[in-house]
Order: structure tokens, then sequence, then C-alpha cells
């Protein structure tokens, strides 16, 4: 999924065609994070097969967020429900985010023996101030829709019954504009902050690299898939 994200970001940035790149999601969650299942193959993995698994992660994880850093054309996010982890603090680089009443967000790093990630280590305390963003990286704080907006995170709230209506309204508003302008405002804005981006975005992925190999992250994914079951 995340190989194919970044793919289509890609090509949509490489794209002559395209104005305006929506990402929006079918069903009641917009993302519900990742799937921690994956995590079991790791206990049962030798400490070189570990390594190489999180080496891997960490590239692909490092090119998904650079494929948002590097979006040149202006990027909308349609949350019609609840989001988790890196689906969050990918926020940053969305030049709109529409969502539902019924939308809530979370990142649980801390509570999985992992790292904040997306480079939300700068960007979050720069949004929100460090204090806000402590509670919500570090503490793993449930944001609903009307304080996540409050805090800059989300750009429109809209009924749940009208959202696909009035979301999909706002882009077709944003594709009429012309589409070179909007390009290059885009990459005025981003470049202020690119080259910090990426410099967080490689010291988030290092961390992350090395928290998927502790016994630490592994007793906090195994803790939280027994509570799931139960």
């Amino acid at each position: 999924m995340y190989e194919g994200i970044s793919a289509a970001l890609n090509f949509a940035n490489n794209h002559k065609e395209t104005t305006v790149t929506v990402m929006a999601a079918n069903g009641d969650f917009f993302c519900s994070g990742n799937d921690l299942s994956n995590f079991a193959k790791a206990a049962t993995a030798s400490k070189e097969e570990l390594k190489e698994m999180a080496e891997h992660g960490g590239v692909v994880s490092m090119k998904y967020i650079r494929a948002f850093i590097n979006h040149d054309k202006p990027l909308i996010t349609l949350c019609q429900g609840p989001a988790v982890g890196v689906a969050v603090t990918v926020y940053v680089y969305v030049y709109g985010v529409g969502v539902s009443f019924q939308f809530t967000c979370v990142t649980p790093f801390a509570s999985l023996g992992q790292c904040p990630e997306a480079a939300s280590t700068y960007s979050f305390p720069l949004l929100m101030g460090q204090l806000k963003a402590s509670e919500v990286l570090l503490m793993g704080r449930k944001l609903g829709a009307a304080e996540a907006a409050h805090l800059g995170l989300v750009s429109m709230v809209i009924p749940h019954e009208k959202f696909e209506h009035e979301a999909w309204k706002e882009v077709e508003m944003m594709a009429s504009l012309p589409p070179e302008s909007l390009r290059l405002n885009k990459i005025l804005l981003r470049n202020i902050h690119r080259e910090a981006l990426i410099k967080a975005n490689d010291a988030e992925t290092k961390l992350i690299v090395e928290r998927w190999q502790s016994k630490e992250c592994a007793n906090a994914i195994a803790n939280f898939m027994t509570r799931k079951q139960k």
C-alpha cells in the first residue's frame, strides 16, 4: 500500500494534466493505521531476518513520506471517518483536509513502542506548539473533528450526510483554478520547510528502524494485540 500510494503521488506529480491530487477512502474509516498483525512475523524471525525486515520497512516508509514532501501539486484529503498513525501525520503536506463530523484522529506511536513519523517531530510543534504536539504525538491523545480543526490539522468540517457532495464541490472549485499558478504557489510554500522536513524524516526513519528491532516495541505491540482480541 505504501509503495502503491507513493507511485500514485509521483505519477500525479509528473502528469501534466493533473491539476489537483485527491486522497479519499471508501467505508467507515479513512485509515485504521498499520496492520499490526504483520509485526507478528517479527516474533519468529532471527536477529538477521528482523534487521533485514526493519531496514526494508524503513526504506519504504522514507520514500513514502518523501513522495508527500516532494508533491508539488495541491493535495486534498477527504476523511469521512477515523484516521490513525501516519494517515494523520501526513496532513501537514496537504493543501486542504476535509472531514466529516464522524472524523477522529490519533497517533499512538509511544504506546506501541515506536516513534513519530512523517517528519511530524518537526511539523507538529510548528503547527500547534510544543505542548499540544506532545499531547498528540507522545501521549496519543485522540482528537475529534472540531479540535483537529482548531489545531490546524483540518481545514474543513462537513456534516456527515452532506460530506460527499460538499467535499467534492470544494475539489472541483480548486481544480478550476489556473494549474501552473497553483503548482508554483505550492512549491513556494513547501520550499520554506522542505530541507528541514527531509532531515526530520530521515532522522525519524533511522530511529523507527531501531525501534522495530527492540524488545520494547515487540512487547508493546503484543500487549496491544492481546487487548484487542479480548
